[in-house]
């Protein structure tokens, strides 16, 4: 079986759930269905900060099933056992603070369970990079990498830890070289999920 939070979305509320289960990846398919009688300016009125898509892969795969359970401190609601025979083309996290107590705006990814995004596969490091917001609105995106064991990478070149690095929507971002990505603004993303020729070519990489 394979485990992955599944949001149960309202207006007010973009992934409730405990902070945990709200960090892990989230099936692409939830996204789908959400957004299919959604036009995109509502779309990018509701979820106003951006999105990263992960690729599935066996590694991923795995660490989701594995970790799930462990990263919901006993709140199982928040989990779906999806069968391993079902189509998970793509998990999604959007790229958002989780404690909203914590003054630095940075959004931290990794595979402890205290990140803002949790990416729980063994090579990435326990905070691998984190996601800096602009500081103005309509503002440029960066990431930086954390001094990470495994690296990560913009558009295939490692990024040198601690150096910020601007994101422009539809770049690609890899893990660890385990777990491939892409960064999404919010209204890209909308058009994404509703391009399956353009989804299936990502994930043929």
């Amino acid at each position: 079986m394979l485990l992955a939070y599944i949001p149960t979305m309202s207006a007010d509320t973009p992934a409730p759930g405990n902070p945990t289960s709200r960090a892990l990846p989230t099936l692409i398919s939830s996204y789908q269905e959400l957004t299919a009688n959604m036009t995109q300016e509502d779309f990018a009125r509701r979820f106003k900060q951006p999105f990263l898509v992960l690729a599935r892969s066996a590694a991923l795969k795995t660490a989701i099933r594995s970790a799930g359970p462990q990263g919901l401190e006993g709140d199982f609601t928040a989990v779906a056992a999806i069968t391993e025979g079902e189509e998970v083309p793509a998990y999604v996290c959007p790229v958002v603070k989780q404690d909203k107590s914590r003054v630095e705006p940075a959004i931290t990814l990794g595979r402890a369970m205290t990140n803002d995004i949790i990416v729980p596969v063994a090579s990435v490091s326990a905070e691998h990079c984190q996601f800096i917001p602009p500081e103005k609105s309509g503002g440029t995106w960066s990431c930086r990498d954390l001094g990470s064991k495994n690296g990560s990478f913009i558009d295939g070149a490692r990024m040198i830890p601690g150096q910020p690095y601007p994101l422009q929507s539809g770049m690609h971002l890899d893990l660890a070289r385990d777990v491939k990505g892409w960064f999404f603004s919010a209204t890209e993303f909308w058009a994404l999920l509703r391009d399956r020729p353009r989804l299936d070519a990502m994930f043929e990489r």
